[in-house]
């Protein structure tokens, strides 16, 4: 029974996590379209996005870690550092957007790994 009750809770607010997530993707997305004169972005370029690990959070049931390669940096259409937590409450990772969702990229596979089981252990 107890193990029903997770399940349940953990369903209910796996939607809410990806509408807070997703909130705060595009409030970042608007600060970042109107940069002050001159200034940098503040997102990586795409060759720095190479060797990286992430995954397309928006699709939580084919998600998996993969290392940034050549043909996913052609995907990528903006990237910003994080400003908000991730799954885990860290905030050394970088959005981008796709095509079909946001990316989220980590500096290395091991961190990739314990956002993606965060993520994937808080799902529905």
């Amino acid at each position: 029974m107890r193990q029903a009750s997770l399940r349940s809770i953990r369903r209910a607010a796996m939607p809410l996590l990806v509408s807070v997530m997703l909130t705060a993707a595009v409030a970042s997305d608007s600060r970042a379209a109107d940069p002050a004169p001159g200034a940098k972005a503040r997102g990586p370029g795409k060759t720095e996005m190479l060797g990286r690990y992430g995954f397309n959070w928006s699709k939580p049931d084919a998600a998996r870690c993969e290392r940034v390669t050549e043909a996913i940096v052609k995907r990528l259409a903006t990237c910003q550092v994080a400003d908000t937590g991730s799954f885990t409450g860290k905030s050394d990772h970088v959005v981008c957007t796709l095509p079909d969702g946001e990316f989220l990229a980590f500096p290395n596979e091991a961190r990739c790994l314990e956002e993606l089981e965060t993520m994937q252990a808080n799902a529905p």
